[in-house]
């Protein structure tokens, strides 16, 4: 499997024509794990009936430290 940063890379020039700097698409790769890891701990919080607008006010919330 490909390394994040590169999929993120092809991705982005297969879908949308945008040639991403190494960097710039490593960048991105952390932003995205950090999204996915706040996702899947919110979703121990929801159930798949709640409302959609939960998801984001619960992804509002300051994580505790």
């Amino acid at each position: 499997m490909k390394d994040r940063a590169t999929l993120i890379a092809d991705l982005a020039a297969d879908l949308q024509g945008i040639r991403l700097p190494p960097a710039r698409a490593a960048e991105l790769a952390a932003e995205v794990d950090r999204l996915n890891g706040a996702v899947r701990a919110a979703t121990g919080q929801l159930s798949f009936d709640d409302d959609p607008a939960a998801y984001a006010a619960l992804l509002a919330t300051p994580a505790p430290r």
